[in-house]
């Protein structure tokens, strides 16, 4: 059993964002916004109420980041969230969220406690000598999913429906379509059910917060697994074990990060460099108006991980991104746009067309695509006229 001895609480390192084990303790780190009460909440695994409330003082505080440092403290025992403003939220930085194991479940105001963060803890995991594809991008052949979605109503393919594993039971028929990579749409937490807001008016329509966001484009907990695209407890390995499952059958693992336009670029560069190592994702498609694609394509770190992105800047196109080979792709829909348009023997698309064919730059990759999940489908695009 995990040792409950009250942990000593001292000055912490604000340069370590989110939890981080260091040496005999814990270090926590949390943004909080100027002239703010914040404090650490601590839940003994189970418990349906903080076990340790730790307010950050004056001296926890380096400009808008409070930190604290646990000494013997043991992660095994406890979950954890912050009290910020007097609200109970979660770590952005968090690795696992606990409590949302239903998808699109709305958790009532009264249960702020329910929803909470778990740990890292290092549980021993054996890769197998997992190798990467390494799949040049002139070979690439991607198939775009959503984890839930996908599998959900399959009904012989499958045992384990919208989950991770669901997904991995399909890699014999992605096999057979001749498909050697795999992207994931957001498959990290976010919030399905928009934030509840007092509202004493009449309601004449479906209000905001009663939708659910299937697709998870919006602000999301970058670190961790979606708990309910999951068949088991252990989101962590069931995600490596598709990804070695993967890279076993020669196929590449890309996951698509939606960041929105007010996301901190730590937070993202942070994300992607924990899912390449932790997880041994392939590459990234980044996404949203917050994406901080130069900053990220710039990284030694993720030097040679392949990156798909709306466009990048002249500078990093003329260095091909500090590269040998290229990592960098663009992912826009200009292919789609005037391919569909030239099957549907629109005028004077002959030339853009042949353009969007030859077109394979020295500095970086095009993805080239006829249909996603915004707009129409392939076949209603050459079914009908007008819109």
């Amino acid at each position: 059993m995990a040792s409950r001895k009250m942990p000593c609480v001292m000055q912490g390192y604000p340069w370590l964002p989110g939890e981080n084990p260091l040496g005999d303790g814990y270090n926590f780190t949390v943004e909080v916004p100027e002239g703010t009460e914040a404090s650490l909440l601590l839940y003994y695994k189970n418990a349906k109420t903080p076990s340790m409330e730790i307010p950050f003082q004056e001296n926890n505080r380096t400009g808008e980041v409070c930190s604290v440092f646990l000494k013997d403290f043991s992660p095994e025992a406890y979950e954890y969230n912050y009290r910020i403003d007097g609200k109970v939220v979660q770590d952005v930085y968090a690795f696992r969220i606990l409590g949302r194991d239903h998808f699109g479940k709305k958790n009532e105001p009264k249960e702020e406690h329910k929803v909470r963060c778990a740990l890292l803890t290092q549980k021993a995991y054996d890769w197998e000598e997992d190798q990467a594809p390494g799949i040049p991008y002139e070979d690439l052949i991607l198939y775009k999913v959503h984890v839930r979605g996908y599998t959900k109503q399959c009904k012989n393919m499958v045992k384990k429906k919208g989950t991770f594993s669901g997904l991995e039971e399909m890699i014999p028929y992605w096999k057979e379509l001749g498909v050697n990579a795999i992207e994931l749409m957001p498959a990290y937490e976010f919030e399905e059910l928009a934030t509840p807001v007092e509202n004493s008016g009449m309601i004449t329509e479906k209000r905001a917060e009663d939708k659910v966001n299937f697709w998870g484009y919006g602000p999301g907990y970058y670190f961790a697994p979606k708990a309910s695209y999951c068949a088991s407890k252990e989101p962590e390995r069931e995600v490596r074990d598709f990804v070695k499952a993967l890279h076993k059958a020669g196929m590449e693992c890309i996951m698509e990060m939606y960041f929105p336009e007010t996301t901190n670029p730590a937070v993202a560069l942070r994300a992607v460099q924990f899912w390449r190592l932790y997880y041994h994702v392939d590459g990234f498609h980044l996404s949203g108006a917050g994406a901080p694609v130069d900053m990220i394509a710039r990284d030694p770190l993720l030097y040679g991980t392949k990156i798909f992105a709306l466009g990048f800047s002249g500078e990093l196109l003329r260095k091909g991104g500090g590269q040998k080979k290229r990592a960098l792709a663009e992912y826009n829909p200009g292919f789609l746009q005037d391919m569909r348009r030239f099957l549907k023997s629109d005028e004077e698309m002959v030339s853009a067309a042949a353009y969007r064919i030859r077109r394979n730059p020295e500095s970086h990759a095009v993805i080239n695509y006829m249909a996603n999940q915004d707009g129409f489908t392939l076949n209603d695009a050459v079914t009908y006229t007008y819109k």
